[in-house]
């Protein structure tokens, strides 16, 4: 056979990476050199998929993406037939058998065998068989209703990334990269296999609405398609969860139910503290009564108390100062006023709690876990002497740099959770942090994190998409190792990824000059002499990066700092000149440009620090106009999403709001 039948795309790996690849590459083209079975050959059909489990939607989705990639990888598309149709077919002619069905017993590969989230991908004869163990009950997905762990599509998916090459930028067909085979063998493969956390959530919603405050962006239809891509693109590569924690802010429904009869509950607020919202009340801890509680509503199903139990303490400020609280704080003796204000060292304090109530409900259930946050003022481990006792899970919510606390948390015992707010920073800037977070989410990995929950996908994809897909990528791969995915990552724009790599370099050492700080339930600063902070001191914005991050654009990203981007960007185009569907990847990057852009302008307009002399109302309404028809054309693509922008935006009081509000409806800073 002529081994140009088989057409492979190479792209830039570290050494490791590269002799891996190597091997892979040499390995399949023996196969195809000596192959008696092929999916497709010299661009013909010569396999069917059988539905092994025809009326099980999770093996429907998973043979439909079988089938679609393998289209756009081939131009073939293979025929889906059933058993007895299967059963006819010549000899040789490959099976691609999909679901725990028949087939699968008679060729002993039932997913029975499997554990939790465990697929796998076995080559028996012509036969290529894809089984998974799916977890959770079925769900609707606007168009998809599949399990929330669905690892019979996982065992596709890890055959179309190990054996084809596929790649899943972004959501949407245009950040779907397909290398392109004019042949196709049955692989000789033999894979046992799951995600190697036990939680993998990236949190992400599309809406039609972004709230009263602004006009409508997309249509509900619309909306839907997007969250269904965006439901695909999370399932390629493998979110979902077996380690079945929950975590989350507990109390928020207290004051409600208990605010009125037994307001001794709740946080003392010192003279004058500020007011908390009721969904947002703290807890007195040193009170008996809490514990008390806690434990009747646990118990109070009427059957045998749960063996896990969420008392992660709700968001925000308001801790109590009474005394007694006071008393179990280490260091003693903290400024009320600061307690109040989340600005105290409370860990010993919430430690000190959780091991209360866990002696009282192992009387109970003496398998109970308690589920909680290392967050805020008590997101440092407890002082030394001062231990959890085993039975608490824990979701920490850091920066990327802090290795020692995760060090320290861990030695205590805990199951540990990733659940980071950095996707929080940024705004619709090219915020990519892609060294520090991913090195650190490796170094997570390798000393006892069983998973993580990531705040939130917020829509960005034309500036940070490379950050989605690098978490996203290491969660599913970590022995790609960061420079590995980004390699990937630049691969995907063709004769044009050496200049998108330098594109991507670029952002990621202005990142760092950057340093923008990290939200943890309080501002973790990366470099006080970042040009953030420097930024902070010299116009006084918010040093806070979730206000501050749309603050700093009109400061931060001049026409002096996008111009190199943009002419890589004009490199990158020229070089992918003939290929229609790289041209459209760059066209998405420079979009993701082109709104930070004019949203730097609107921003400039808006703030009042940042408003030139003379500027009218006309003028601002003006390009506020322009920046919501750009997000009413760029949302359906990904390039952003306009109504999490606009929500995030008015949340922030970034004055970028619809113009169809006048200003003070808006409570624009100014104008």
């Amino acid at each position: 056979m002529d081994p140009k039948a088989v057409r492979y795309q190479m792209v830039e790996h570290s050494i490791p990476a590269m002799l891996m690849m190597l091997l892979s590459a040499w390995c399949t083209v023996a196969w195809a050199q000596d192959a008696t079975h092929w999916l497709v050959h010299d661009g013909h059909a010569r396999a069917v998929l059988v539905l092994d489990q025809p009326d099980d939607l999770n093996v429907q989705f998973a043979a439909e993406e079988l089938q679609k990639h393998l289209e756009l990888a081939s131009g073939v598309r293979l025929p889906i037939v059933n058993q007895e149709q299967a059963d006819a077919l010549a000899e040789d002619r490959a099976c691609v058998v999909i679901g725990n069905g028949p087939l699968a017993k008679k060729l002993n590969l039932q997913a029975d065998k499997l554990g939790s989230e465990q697929y796998r991908v076995r080559t028996v004869g012509r036969y290529l068989v894809f089984v998974g163990n799916d977890l959770g009950q079925a769900r609707v997905v606007p168009s998809v209703k599949v399990r929330n762990s669905p690892a019979t599509a996982w065992a596709v998916h890890y055959f179309l990334d190990h054996e084809l090459g596929v790649r899943w930028l972004w959501p949407g067909e245009v950040g779907t990269y397909v290398p392109r085979h004019t042949s196709i063998p049955l692989p000789k493969i033999n894979v046992t296999a799951r995600p190697p956390l036990g939680q993998r959530k990236l949190r992400a919603h599309v809406s039609s609405q972004s709230g009263e405050q602004v006009p409508p962006i997309i249509s509900e239809e619309v909306a839907a398609r997007m969250m269904t891509e965006v439901y695909h693109w999370k399932n390629r590569h493998q979110m979902g969860d077996r380690a079945r924690y929950q975590f989350g802010h507990a109390f928020t429904d207290w004051w409600s139910k208990y605010g009125k009869e037994h307001p001794d509950l709740f946080a003392k607020a010192p003279p004058g503290g500020q007011r908390i919202a009721s969904d947002r009340r703290k807890l007195c801890l040193s009170n008996p009564r809490v514990i008390d509680t806690i434990i009747a509503e646990w118990t109070s199903n009427g059957t045998r108390a749960p063996s896990r139990w969420n008392v992660t303490p709700n968001d925000g400020a308001g801790f109590c100062t009474c005394a007694n609280c006071r008393a179990m704080d280490e260091p003693a003796n903290q400024d009320p006023d600061a307690i109040w204000r989340a600005q105290g060292k409370l860990t010993a304090r919430y430690v000190k709690f959780w091991n209360r109530l866990l002696d009282r409900m192992r009387e109970i259930n003496p398998n109970v876990t308690l589920q909680v946050y290392a967050y805020s003022c008590y997101r440092d481990p407890p002082p030394q002497g001062l231990r959890l006792k085993p039975g608490i899970a824990l979701q920490i919510t850091d920066s990327y740099h802090a290795f020692d606390n995760w060090t320290a948390w861990t030695e205590q015992g805990a199951k540990v959770f990733l659940r980071p707010n950095w996707w929080n920073t940024g705004g619709p800037a090219p915020h990519l942090p892609l060294n520090d977070a991913g090195n650190f989410l490796l170094f997570a990995m390798g000393h006892g994190m069983e998973g993580y929950d990531f705040d939130s996908i917020m829509g960005n994809w034309g500036v940070q998409g490379p950050y989605y897909y690098l978490i996203a990528r290491l969660g599913a791969r970590p022995d790609l190792g960061v420079d590995g995915v980004i390699d990937e990552y630049a691969s995907a724009f063709g004769p044009a990824r050496k200049t998108i790599h330098e594109y991507l370099q670029y952002w990621i050492d202005f990142t760092r000059k950057a340093a923008y700080p990290v939200p943890a339930g309080g501002v973790v600063s990366i470099d006080r002499n970042g040009l953030f902070e420097q930024i902070v001191r010299e116009h006084g914005v918010s040093i806070s990066p979730l206000t501050g991050s749309y603050q700093v654009i009109p400061y931060l990203y001049t026409d002096e700092v996008l111009q190199p981007a943009n002419a890589l960007l004009d490199r990158a185009d020229k070089e992918g000149q003939d290929d229609a569907l790289v041209r459209q990847r760059i066209a998405f990057l420079r979009d993701g440009l082109r709104h930070l852009e004019l949203e730097r302008e609107v921003l400039r307009l808006g703030y009042a620090r940042t408003r030139p002399v003379g500027t009218t109302q006309e003028q601002y309404h003006k390009l506020s106009a322009q920046l919501l028809e750009m997000r009413r054309q760029m949302t359906p693509r990904h390039v952003i999403w306009g109504p999490s922008l606009y929500h995030n935006e008015h949340r922030r009081r970034a004055p970028t709001l619809a113009p169809e509000k006048t200003p003070e409806e808006l409570e624009m800073d100014g104008l």
